[in-house]
């Protein structure tokens, strides 16, 4: 048995992107929790934080929302997660820029590649001066989604955005089903390791976090704030971006999205229009213009918080246009859109889109 390695990204790493990019190679692959697999099935509940350990990598997460230039230089155990996680200072070699890492330390035992126990990792600015926006980025497929972790830390950079969450495992990491979400096809499946549809997930925590925290300074205003999360897309090929907030595709949900009051959502859709026109033959779209597409984010776990369902409702129900408020920006993109080749035109979009604070 091989012992569990050191992961020495944050010394290995010289830009944010790059930091991402060695992070996600960590990721917990498909199948890793399975019968058969290399963490089989006890490794899942071995890697499952306790009530205690969940309650520690919330605090930690706020912590690092709190941070303003007292992240710590050299690596520190997070507390309360038994030396598993730690809390760094990242310094870009190029600029200077300096933001605060919590990450995992090793690997699991038996491998060189794999996190031993995939939480994940949040980055956020160093420093006040740095955080500029009322952005909140995320990436729950790491692998699945290629490539939407580097984006994202690619723009969370550039918009001076507040923080940026990337999820640790595969979407089917276990071959279990969710015990929160339900797909509304019978035929399809939601996992218990795909953080958009299960809330036993860290990373749902670290949402959660990364929420209660902007509630907690200034709120989430419609005019500049958001909850964006990343995806990558193969089905409605109409689309290069389609974008949603968690309504479906009524009638109803249509007139939401194109009311007298521009939400979110619509503004950043407008502002990827003027500044990323859509490639020949394709559009960017919302629900109310794609009736043929149903990646509308309806059951996105964290989107139904967000959008007024408190918990434990946000796992059986869905959110009410009443209470949904745009803020939830569900990203779904094609090849090439997710590719450094569009980071200006993404982040000419949102600079226009979400004013700074």
């Amino acid at each position: 048995m091989v012992d569990a390695a050191a992961i020495n990204c944050l010394t290995t790493s010289t830009t944010i992107e790059a930091l991402t990019t060695c992070l996600v190679g960590y990721t917990v692959p498909s199948g890793f929790y399975n019968s058969g697999g290399v963490g089989g099935l006890s490794g899942y509940t071995t890697a499952q934080p306790t009530s205690s350990e969940r309650t520690a990598w919330s605090t930690a997460v706020n912590n690092l929302l709190n941070i303003n230039g007292d992240c710590p230089t050299t690596p520190v155990d997070v507390p309360g997660l038994g030396g598993t996680y730690t809390m760094a200072r990242f310094t870009e070699s190029s600029d200077g820029r300096a933001f605060c890492v919590i990450s995992e330390k090793n690997t699991f035992a038996g491998t060189t590649n794999v996190f031993a126990r995939g939480w994940g990792f949040v980055i956020a600015t160093a420093n006040n001066a740095d955080h500029l926006r009322a952005l909140h980025f995320s990436a729950p497929h790491p692998i699945y989604d290629q490539t939407t972790p580097t984006q994202a830390s690619a723009l969370f950079k550039r918009v001076n955005a507040k923080s940026l969450v990337v999820a640790g495992r595969h979407r089917q990491a276990s071959s279990e089903s969710s015990a929160c979400a339900t797909p509304s096809n019978a035929s399809d499946t939601y996992y218990r390791t795909d953080p958009s549809h299960d809330d036993d997930e860290p990373f749902h925590d670290a949402l959660v976090a990364t929420r209660d925290w902007q509630n907690n300074n200034g709120g989430c205003p419609n005019d500049r704030c958001a909850y964006i999360q990343f995806h990558r897309k193969t089905s409605c090929p109409t689309y290069d971006i389609f974008l949603s907030s968690g309504p479906g595709n009524g009638a109803a949900s249509h007139e939401w999205y194109h009311g007298t009051t521009v939400r979110p959502v619509r503004r950043l859709k407008e502002a990827l229009d003027a500044n990323l026109p859509p490639l020949a033959g394709t559009l960017h779209g919302l629900p109310s213009t794609a009736n043929d597409c149903q990646l509308t984010a309806t059951k996105n776990v964290f989107g139904r918080i967000v959008n007024g369902r408190i918990p434990p409702t946000h796992c059986s129900n869905d959110a009410t246009l009443a209470s949904v408020t745009g803020s939830f920006i569900h990203v779904e993109q094609s090849d090439p859109i997710v590719l450094a080749d569009y980071y200006d035109e993404w982040t000419n979009a949102l600079v226009s889109a979400f004013p700074t604070l």
